[in-house]
């Protein structure tokens, strides 16, 4: 855990993320951070300082595929936390090209993200969606149109229904939705 301590202390990380780092990967955090860096954007590090340390101190490429993705991620993410459960090709690439430096760069994360499964894409509207809103809003969606289409003439949306809709979508996804 020492080694640990010191190697996220060399790269900058504040002492908050390190300790959630530890807490969360133990004697493995190093090693975790040096396959992957970007996992720092999950702890909240921000983009510009995690993407430092990637190519920086790490030495990881430009055109890195853990790069790309993650700065598609990055992209979604920032659009969800202002509550827009999708974003418009448009202004996916202008994220991109904000953080990857180039257009080129943009249309290359976007390609190599959709073949991971990253994100669902509507071919209709060219939108993008983080895998995670996506899923949870199909659910959702399937689930009012079913209530909605019952013989029932009240529709029961009580605590103990939502939680065990929420449980039911846990594990027919193979997800674990957090408190948030």
């Amino acid at each position: 855990v020492i080694t640990s301590l010191s190697f996220l202390e060399s790269l900058g990380i504040g002492f908050n993320i390190t300790l959630r780092l530890v807490e969360t990967y133990g004697t493995q955090a190093e090693i975790k951070i040096r396959e992957n860096p970007y996992r720092l954007i999950a702890f909240k590090e921000k983009w510009k300082a995690v993407d430092r340390i990637a190519l920086d101190t790490l030495d990881f490429a430009s055109d890195d595929t853990l790069r790309l993705t993650s700065a598609v991620e990055e992209v979604l993410y920032r659009h969800l936390d202002l509550n827009d459960t999708y974003v418009e090709r448009s202004a996916l690439v202008r994220g991109l090209v904000t953080l990857l430096g180039s257009k080129d760069l943009a249309e290359l994360a976007i390609a190599s993200s959709g073949e991971n499964g990253d994100y669902y894409y509507s071919p209709g509207d060219e939108t993008y969606h983080p895998a995670s809103a996506y899923i949870m809003e199909s659910y959702l969606a399937e689930r009012f149109v079913s209530m909605a289409v019952s013989s029932s003439p009240q529709l029961s949306i009580f605590e103990d229904d939502i939680g065990k809709a929420i449980c039911d979508f846990e594990k027919s996804e193979g997800v674990e939705l957090t408190e948030e």
